[in-house]
C-alpha cells in the first residue's frame, strides 16, 4: 500500500501545540497507524528474543525505553514529541543509554537522511547545502534503489532500503562487517548527493543510529511538524542487491584522498596552515587532536579552501602524527561540517556577500546598519571603491587595493564611520575578496534581470493545463498532448508562447516547461546561449532540471509505452516578488 506524498507548505505553517500539530496531520494520515506500519515493517523478522530501543531527545538527553515488539513500542511513541527508534534490535538491555554498536542483534537494511534547505537546523539557524526542495530530496532517496519505506521527518525525507529477511549479527566481525555495509551505502549517496549539488547528507551509518518514527513530532524549530509516513510499499532487497551498490573504501597510501602533492601546495601557499598542521604555535582550546583538527578547518575555511582541502588538511596532519583517526570518514566530515557551521561557504551572490561584509568589518554589530551597495569607479582594477550603508552613509576608499591593507582599512572604517576594529593580513584580503566578488556580479545580475523579465511574460501567454503530477493517467495525458502538438516554425515569440502547453500541478504549483520550446523562444526573442548555457541561467533565476539531463517520464496506464521528455520546472509562485534576485 502506498499513501501519497505529503504537499503541505512548511514555510507558512502557524504556531501550534504539538497535540494541535498531530490532531492537524490525523486529517490525512493516522498517526497510530503510521507508528505500526512503520515499525513492523523495518522489524519484520525480528530475532527472537531481542529488545528495541526507543524513546525521547528531551534537553537532548536520551530518555529510553525497551520493548519486545513493534506494538509495545506504540504506547511510547504515538504523538510523543521527538520519538525515536534504534534502527537494529538488541541483545540486552545497555546500561546506559540505548546502547553502542557492540549489542546490536541484526541489521534489517540501509538508510539516509536527506534534510532541505530552510528546514531549522535545530541551533536556532536554518539548514543550507542540503536538497534545495522535495523534488530533489525525492530524486536523490531514488537514485539507486527504490526505498521500502520513505518517511517524511517534517522537515526532511528518510529513504530505507530494507533486506528481504534481517541480518543477524553473532559476532563481532559480522557487525563490522554490517558496519562497512552502512557506511559504505553512506559514501555511495554522499557522492550522488555532490553530484546534484548537496552539500549536506547527514550519516546515518551507525548500528546504533536512532531514526524518527511516523506518528511522532518533529520540534526541531520554533513550529512543530509532524513526522509521517509517506511510502510503504517499496521492494526488498537481498544483501547482497545492496552491496553490489555500496563505495567500498579505497587503499590509501598518503593521508588524503586528495594527492599529497595536493597537499604540500596548499601548505606551500598557507604558512598559518603549515604550523596549524605540524601543530606548531599556541594550542587551541584543550589542545586536543580534535582542537586542532578543527582550527586547522577553520583556518582553512578563511583561505576559501572545499571541503575536500579541508578534509585532506586534516587527514594529513593526523598522518604525521601516527593518528589513524583521520583514516575515520565519518570524523572527517563531522569536523567539516562543523567548521563549515562556524565559519560558512564562500560567499559568490550579493544576498550572501554584504550580510558577511557586515560582520567581517564590523558594521552590524557596531552602528546596528547594513552595507546596501558596492560600486566602484575609474580603473576596474584599482580604481575608487564606495561601500554605501544602509542610513545613507559611505565608506570610501580611494584605491581599491587600500582594502587589502590593515591598517589602511581600520582607519578608514574609523575616521569615516566611528567603527573600531582591528583586521590581520587575512581578514583585509577577504574584504577585498568579498567587494571583488560582489562586484563581478553586477553584468551578471543586470543579465539575470532582463531573462527573468522575458520568462516572465512567456508564462503569462502559454495555455495553462491542470493536471496532478502524481497521477499517472493525468501526467500520460499532458505529456502526450505536448508530444503531439506541432508548434510553428517561424513567427513572434509572443505568438510561439501563446499555443505553448504547460502542465500545473494542482498539488504544489509547480510548471513544466518544455525545455525546446523554452529555447525556441528564446531564441526568437534574441538570446543566442546553447541550451547548457540557458539552464544555468535559468538556474540562477530558480528554475529547476530534473537530474542531469531534466528528462522525466510518463507511463501510459496499463499500457507499455512511455514517453520522456526534458523539462524546466518553474516552482509555485515564482514570478512573486520573493524569488526575485533582487529583493
Amino acid at each position: 500500500m502506498t499513501a501519497g506524498i505529503p504537499t503541505r507548505g512548511r514555510q507558512h505553517r502557524s504556531m501550534a501545540s504539538p497535540a494541535q500539530v498531530m490532531a492537524t496531520a490525523a486529517n490525512a494520515h493516522d498517526p497510530g497507524r503510521d507508528a505500526s506500519l512503520f515499525l513492523e515493517t523495518l522489524f519484520a523478522g525480528q530475532p527472537e528474543g531481542t529488545l528495541l530501543a526507543v524513546g525521547q531527545l528531551v534537553d537532548k538527553r536520551w530518555r529510553s525505553h525497551f520493548v519486545t515488539t513493534p506494538a509495545s513500542a506504540l504506547d511510547y511513541l504515538v504523538g510523543a514529541v521527538d520519538g525515536f527508534v534504534r534502527v537494529t534490535p538488541i541483545t540486552r538491555r545497555p546500561e546506559r543509554g540505548r546502547g553502542d554498536d557492540s549489542l546490536s542483534a541484526a541489521l534489517m537494511g540501509v538508510m539516509f537522511d536527506i534534510d532541505i534547505n530552510g528546514a531549522p537546523d535545530g541551533k536556532g539557524g536554518v539548514v543550507t547545502g542540503a536538497a534545495p526542495d522535495v523534488d530533489a530530496a525525492m530524486e536523490l532517496a531514488h537514485a539507486v534503489l527504490e526505498p521500502t519505506l520513505l518517511v517524511d521527518s517534517g522537515y526532511g525525507r528518510h529513504a530505507y532500503a530494507l533486506f528481504n529477511e534481517p541480518w543477524i549479527l553473532t559476532s563481532e566481525e559480522e557487525r563490522a562487517a554490517a558496519s562497512e555495509l552502512l557506511a559504505g551505502w553512506h559514501a555511495r549517496m554522499r557522492d550522488i548527493a555532490q553530484a546534484m549539488g548537496i552539500r549536506k547528507l547527514d550519516s546515518v551509518g551507525q548500528l546504533s543510529r536512532p531514526m524518527r518514527v511516523p506518528g511522532t513530532v518533529n520540534s526541531k524549530g520554533s513550529t512543530p511538524a509532524p513526522v509521517m509516513l509517506a511510502d510503504d510499499g517499496g521492494p526488498r532487497y537481498a544483501v547482497g542487491d545492496v552491496l553490489q551498490h555500496i563505495k567500498r573504501p579505497a587503499v590509501r597510501n598518503g593521508p588524503a584522498p586528495l594527492p599529497d602533492a595536493d597537499v604540500t601546495a596548499v601548505l606551500e601557499r598557507h604558512d598559518d596552515l603549515r604550523k596549524l598542521v605540524s601543530r606548531k604555535g599556541r594550542q587551541p582550546g584543550d589542545g586536543s587532536g580534535s582542537s586542532w583538527d578543527f582550527s586547522i578547518g577553520c583556518q582553512a575555511a578563511k583561505h576559501d579552501l572545499s571541503d575536500a582541502e579541508i578534509g585532506a588538511l586534516i587527514r594529513h596532519s593526523r598522518a604525521i602524527h601516527n593518528d589513524a583517526k583521520g583514516e575515520r570518514e565519518d570524523y572527517v566530515e563531522r569536523t567539516v561540517a562543523a567548521v563549515r557551521e562556524r565559519v560558512g561557504y564562500p560567499a559568490h551572490d550579493p544576498e550572501a556577500i554584504l550580510p558577511q561584509l557586515d560582520k567581517l568589518l564590523e558594521i552590524a554589530s557596531q552602528l546596528d546598519r547594513r552595507i546596501d551597495s558596492i560600486r566602484q569607479s575609474g580603473d576596474p582594477d584599482d580604481g575608487p571603491i564606495t561601500l554605501r550603508l544602509d542610513d545613507d552613509t559611505e565608506l570610501f576608499a580611494p584605491r581599491f587595493s587600500d582594502l587589502t591593507k590593515p591598517t589602511r582599512l581600520g582607519s578608514m572604517l574609523a575616521t569615516q564611520l566611528g567603527v573600531v576594529t582591528k583586521f590581520d593580513a587575512l581578514q583585509a584580503n577577504k574584504a577585498a575578496a568579498l567587494c571583488r566578488r560582489y562586484l563581478g556580479r553586477t553584468t551578471a545580475n543586470s543579465r539575470d534581470r532582463h531573462l527573468r523579465s522575458v520568462v516572465v511574460d512567456m508564462l503569462a501567454r502559454v495555455v495553462d493545463e491542470p493536471f496532478v503530477f502524481t497521477d499517472q493517467g493525468q501526467r500520460w495525458a499532458a505529456w502526450k498532448r505536448i508530444y503531439e502538438l506541432d508548434l510553428p516554425k517561424d513567427g513572434s515569440p509572443e505568438a510561439f508562447a501563446q499555443q505553448m502547453v504547460v502542465p500545473r500541478d494542482t498539488g504544489t504549483g509547480d510548471r513544466y516547461v518544455l525545455a525546446s520550446w523554452v529555447q525556441t523562444y528564446l531564441r526568437r526573442y534574441g538570446l543566442r546561449e546553447n541550451p547548457s548555457e540557458i539552464a544555468n541561467l535559468l538556474g540562477h533565476l530558480g528554475w529547476r532540471s530534473r537530474g542531469k539531463t531534466g528528462r522525466i517520464k510518463a507511463t501510459e496506464p496499463g499500457g507499455a509505452n512511455e514517453r520522456g521528455m526534458a523539462f524546466y520546472i518553474v516552482p509555485g509562485g515564482w514570478e512573486r516578488p520573493e524569488w526575485s534576485s533582487e529583493t
